[in-house]
C-alpha cells in the first residue's frame, strides 16, 4: 500500500466507514511508515477540536425559509442560453470561415487543360513529324490527303453541327 491510499483510507477510518480488513492494512502500514503516522495525529487533533467545539444553532425558521428555496423550480430563459451559446459558437464559426477562404486561396481547385498533340510532344521532346512521316510516305496525293484531313479530325474531336440540331 502506497501512502496515498493509506490517506484515504485514514479519511474513512476517522468517519467511521472503513471495514475490518482494509483497516487491519492501514495499521500495518502506519507502523513501518512514519510520515503517515505524523499524518494521523494531525488528523485525530483536528476532529478532536472540532468535536469539542459546539455548533450554533441556526437561527429561527431557518428550515423553513430554506425548504421552499430549495424546491423552487428554476425558470430558465431561452433567449439567455442561445445567447451564451452564440457568443461561443459565433467566434468559432468565424475562425473556420477563415480558414477555408484561406485553404481555398491556397489551393488550386481548376481542372488541369488538356494539351494539344502539338504541345504533348513539345512537353516530351518527341519529334511531331514521325507520326506525320508514314502519311507523306504514301504516293498518292489523294491518299495523302485523305490521311491528313482524317488525322486533323481526330485530333480536334469537336462535335459536328448538323441542319437538322437548328
Amino acid at each position: 500500500m502506497n501512502c496515498r491510499q493509506a490517506e484515504k483510507l485514514l479519511l474513512k477510518s476517522l468517519d467511521g466507514l472503513l471495514d475490518k480488513p482494509k483497516a487491519e492494512i492501514l495499521e500495518k502500514h502506519l507502523k513501518i511508515c512514519p510520515e503517515c503516522s505524523r499524518i494521523r495525529k494531525e488528523y485525530e487533533t483536528i476532529v478532536g477540536t472540532l468535536k469539542m467545539t459546539a455548533c450554533p444553532e441556526p437561527k429561527p425558521y431557518f428550515w423553513e425559509r430554506l425548504q421552499p428555496k430549495l424546491k423552487r423550480i428554476r425558470v430558465v430563459n431561452p433567449w439567455a442560453q442561445w445567447k451564451l451559446w452564440g457568443f461561443r459558437a459565433v467566434p468559432v464559426a468565424l475562425i473556420t470561415v477563415v480558414i477555408l477562404a484561406g485553404a481555398l486561396a491556397v489551393i488550386d481547385l481548376r481542372k488541369p487543360e488538356k494539351l494539344s498533340s502539338s504541345e504533348a510532344f513539345l512537353l516530351q521532346n518527341q519529334n511531331p513529324l514521325e507520326e506525320s512521316s508514314s502519311i507523306l510516305d504514301e504516293e498518292k496525293v489523294e491518299d495523302k490527303n485523305m490521311r491528313l484531313i482524317f488525322a486533323s479530325r481526330e485530333e480536334s474531336q469537336a462535335p459536328r453541327k448538323n441542319f437538322h440540331d437548328k
